[in-house]
This record gives structure tokens, sequence and C-alpha cells, in this order.
């Protein structure tokens, strides 16, 4: 029984690892409400715990918190190539705390009372408060009408290096017949995409396609597509635009800025970047 808790612990640290990344990706959470998120889900766990009588389960359910820093520090070092422990990500902190934090929650409340979940009188007073808090957030941001873009932060260059220098001796024989400066573009939008969409989520993305089918951003190009396209199809893709975009400049000497914005304006300034980095080496 106390290998099953053990393993049940893992896995929820791992879905909790994944919510979380979703749901950063989708709403840019920061760490205050990364940790609040966080602790709802143990209390959803501690609730169901104890609804169906899983009180050995509920015993050390902070440690879920603690199997979900272990998959992050695995997620960082090796899917994308970052230090854990740069005191400028504060993961180590965000951890630490959230764990404190688990473990104040889980002894003193959910391990002494018999329901986790509230009773119908709780409830009641919750959505009174619940409508006059969404009434004041509401009248209090009605003119607030445009939503902010989230900022995508890259890794610095001395990473950025390491990628370029990983990808390419991936990729070298797909690239090596191409312009110097045309492969520093694929190259560039390669680790753009690779960094914001890693390798493990590629997959998921592959295996979600060859289930429903549906028309989504493939390979580590990310080029959407209706059809199953591996890496290096995308990468054949995308030299091929990037061929016609440069065709259509009529000066003789390519026009780097006019090609990468032409290919992808939104995120021009990042791969421009990424671009100066690789193309000083």
């Amino acid at each position: 029984m106390g290998i099953i808790i053990w393993l049940s612990y893992i896995v929820f640290g791992v879905i909790l690892f994944f919510l979380l990344h979703i749901f950063s990706n989708k709403y840019n959470l920061n760490k205050f409400q990364s940790i609040c998120f966080s602790i709802i889900y143990m209390m959803i766990l501690g609730g169901l715990g104890s609804r169906f009588g899983f009180l050995k389960f509920n015993e050390n359910l902070f440690l879920i918190f603690v199997f979900e820093m272990v998959f992050k520090m695995i997620y960082f070092t090796y899917f994308l190539d970052k230090d854990f422990f740069d005191r400028r990500d504060n993961n180590v902190s965000y951890s630490v705390v959230l764990i404190i934090i688990g473990y104040i929650i889980n002894s003193q409340f959910i391990n002494k009372v018999d329901q986790v979940f509230l009773s119908g009188e709780d409830f009641r007073i919750i959505l009174w408060f619940l409508a006059f808090l969404f009434l004041f957030q509401f009248f209090k941001n009605k003119e607030q009408t445009v939503e902010k873009r989230k900022e995508i932060v890259l890794p610095d260059k001395e990473k950025i290096v390491m990628m370029y220098a990983k990808l390419k001796s991936q990729f070298f024989e797909e690239t090596n017949n191409y312009d110097k400066d045309i492969a520093y573009i694929i190259y560039a939008i390669m680790i753009f995409n690779n960094y914001q969409r890693p390798e493990i989520y590629r997959t998921y993305d592959n295996l979600m396609f060859k289930i429903n089918g549906k028309s989504k951003k493939l390979g580590i190009m990310q080029v959407d597509s209706k059809k199953f396209i591996t890496d290096i199809e995308s990468i054949d893709l995308v030299y091929k635009k990037i061929i016609k975009i440069r065709e259509k400049q009529k000066t003789k000497k390519i026009n780097i800025d006019n090609i990468i914005d032409n290919y992808d304006k939104s995120n021009s300034k990042n791969i421009k970047l990424i671009y100066d980095y690789i193309s000083k080496i």
C-alpha cells in the first residue's frame, strides 16, 4: 500500500507540472499564481482523498510538490538545457516556498478535518463573496480592453550558442548545402521554435495529431500542416518559404531583416537576436 501511495504522489506531481506549464504558456502565470493553483490542486486531491476514505494518501500529500520540483529539474536540464538553480529564475526559492506552504496546509488543515470539501453553508457564503468580487473586478477593469501580449524571454547568448551547436550537429546533412546566411536564418527559427515547443511537447502533438487528425503546428520548425510531417520535412518546408521570400527581394545583397519579418513578423525581434548570436560565432 505504501508503494502505491508513493507512486501516486509521483504521478500527481508530474500531472501538476504539466498543468502549470500549460497554464503558464496560456495565461502567463507569475510565481504567486502558480503557488495558488498548486495549493488548489492539492486541496482538490485532499478533498477526494477524504471523501473516498483514502486518509493514508492525505497524510503526506505535500510531497506532490517535491516530485513536481524534481520533474521540473529534469525538464530544465535535459529538455531546455537550462540551469534550474539559476538565481535569476527563482526556481529553487519558488519550490521551497511551495513545499513549505503545502506542508503547513497538509498538516494543519487537510489532516485535521473530516472533510476537505466545503459544506452547503460554506458554499453559500463563498458564492456570495465571489459574486461581489466579480462585480468589483468587472467595474474596476471595464475600461481595459486590450490584452497584453506575453513577452517571450530567451535564454542568454551562451545557452543559445549551445543550442545552435546541438541542432547543427543533429541536422547538418539537411542544411549543409544551404547558403550560409539562409542556413543561419533557418537555425535561428529552429532554435526559437525548439525553445518555445521542446521535443517532449512535440511528441505529444504528434500523438494527438495521429489520434484526431486536426491541423496544427508540427515539427521542430512548428509549421502549420494538415498532414503529419517530421522535423526534417518541417525544415524543408521553411527553407522553401525562405527561398521564395529571398527571390522577391530586388537587391543583390540578401536582406536578413526583411526575410525574418516576412516569415514571422510577431516573433521577428527574438529570431533576429538569435540570428545575431549564431552568425557571429
